[in-house]
């Protein structure tokens, strides 16, 4: 793999402003510092190139501060008499077709609608003041990830920043991680979670297996996928055409939905009948898939697979998976059956060049020399544990397990996206779960001294 390179220009900038800003407090007689003005706040960001400000008071006492950064938007929670601990959380995939959008608020202390899993409401409650931004692109968008949350770092260096964390899950977790690795030396520390920890190769190899074995069992019943078959495309295009504009988050749900329809009409059809035709074809696809046999899984994966294939070819110039000389084996068939599976099941093919910009942006190296905490559920419906295994091994294969936290927890289920089935969740974590990472990582980063971890979280 070649060398990476990290931008210094931006970096050095990046590193100077956070050294000359002072603390965004404004000392008083009596009682906690306060934070500054809006107008102040605002003419601090301006310094650093935001344009379209936007300050305003929160109820608690604290300022949420809104803008953009290159046109691309962002906001940053700034809490009541902040001391300048300050974290990056990256947003994780957006699907072709949806807008890409910063919430008015990235905080909510009430409990009613906590965005993000409650990750950066958690990171708030500590102390930290938390910032986000959108990307130059929907679906995978992990370089440009990387380079907008630089740009961002470089508020919150202007704004008076002392310490950073890069933060992040699921996608917004690779992003957390690339971030890291091609710009060491510029945050304090970092945690994710559920995040694609190891490489994206192995990722499209999960939901296009998933795909492919689907495809095959399903051919010729009514739980069969609309659209194209070629695992090389798209099923459906959830990017509306130019005359649909004006809909086009509507079109993409619809797009969605018709995708779903099947696969749920399958578990359900499969909860009447436990024994019937849609009961043994979950239990088949799963097993040749390597997932479990759950409305979730099936959910995430096909979702991703149907929609992301032919952004990921754009992406990275070529598919970065191949399933060319892979034998899929499902314990209910026969030998015979089996090897008709193996004949007839779609496939695709990686391109070399394809497959190295993937790992640019973004494979696991090992090279890691930022505290890092990386928390993952033992089952994931769409990210595998293997993820975080794969991850430790270079960590550790590099020297590194001095600068690497991980934390496993159980498999959660839930509510699974557009269906009225429960299932295993993508990023599934208890707040309990959340508070006591984001306790660490801020331990970590005050203390310079790697914690010990409760028995329950071991890996």
């Amino acid at each position: 793999m070649k060398q990476r390179k990290f931008r210094k220009p931006l970096i050095a900038l990046t590193l100077a402003v956070g050294s000359l800003a002072a603390p965004l407090v404004e000392s008083q007689a009596q009682g906690s510092p306060t934070l500054a003005t809006p107008a102040t706040i605002a003419a601090r960001v301006r310094a650093a190139g935001v344009t379209d400000i936007n300050v305003r008071n929160r109820t608690d006492g604290g300022v949420v501060v809104r803008g953009r950064l290159q046109g691309r938007k962002f906001v940053v929670d700034i809490p009541p008499g902040w001391q300048g601990p300050a974290a990056l959380f990256a947003r994780g995939y957006n699907f072709p077709g949806m807008p890409m959008t910063v919430p008015k608020d990235l905080v909510d202390l009430s409990g009613k609608e906590d965005p993000w899993g409650g990750f950066p409401t958690q990171i708030y409650k500590q102390g930290y003041a938390v910032g986000q931004t959108i990307y130059d692109k929907t679906g995978v968008a992990v370089e440009s990830g990387t380079v907008n949350n630089v740009r961002l770092k470089r508020v919150l260096d202007q704004l008076g920043a002392t310490r950073v964390l890069m933060t992040g899950e699921s996608m917004g977790g690779n992003i957390a991680l690339s971030v890291i690795d091609h710009n060491p030396g510029m945050f304090v520390g970092a945690f994710t979670a559920c995040a694609i920890a190891d490489n994206w190769s192995d990722e499209v190899g999960t939901v296009m297996d998933m795909r492919a074995v689907y495809n095959y069992f399903t051919t010729n019943t009514k739980y069969a996928l609309p659209g194209s078959k070629d695992l090389n495309h798209n099923a459906l295009n959830p990017v509306a055409p130019s005359w649909l504009s004006p809909i086009k988050v509507l079109y993409a749900g619809v797009q969605l939905s018709r995708t779903l329809k099947p696969v749920n009409k399958m578990f359900a059809d499969a909860q009447r009948n436990p024994n019937g035709q849609a009961a043994q074809l979950i239990v088949n696809i799963a097993s040749a898939a390597g997932s479990k046999p759950d409305a979730g899984s099936f959910t995430w994966r096909l979702l991703l697979a149907s929609f992301g294939a032919d952004d990921v070819r754009e992406t990275y110039g070529g598919n970065i998976y191949s399933n060319r000389e892979k034998i899929y084996h499902a314990d209910g068939l026969s030998d015979a059956e089996n090897s008709t599976l193996n004949l007839k099941i779609g496939r695709m093919d990686a391109n070399p060049a394809a497959v190295e910009k993937a790992n640019q942006w973004h494979a696991s190296t090992g090279q890691m020399t930022t505290p890092t905490i990386s928390m993952h559920n033992r089952y994931d419906a769409l990210v595998p544990y293997s993820q975080e295994t794969g991850l430790q091994r270079k960590v550790s294969l590099a020297g590194n397990d001095a600068n690497l936290l991980e934390l496993a927890v159980p498999g959660k289920q839930g509510a699974v996206i557009l269906s009225k089935q429960q299932g295993y969740m993508h990023c599934g974590f208890t707040p309990e779960q959340v508070q006591y990472e984001v306790g660490l990582a801020d331990q970590w980063a005050r203390t310079k001294q790697k914690a010990e971890i409760k028995p329950e979280y071991l890996p």
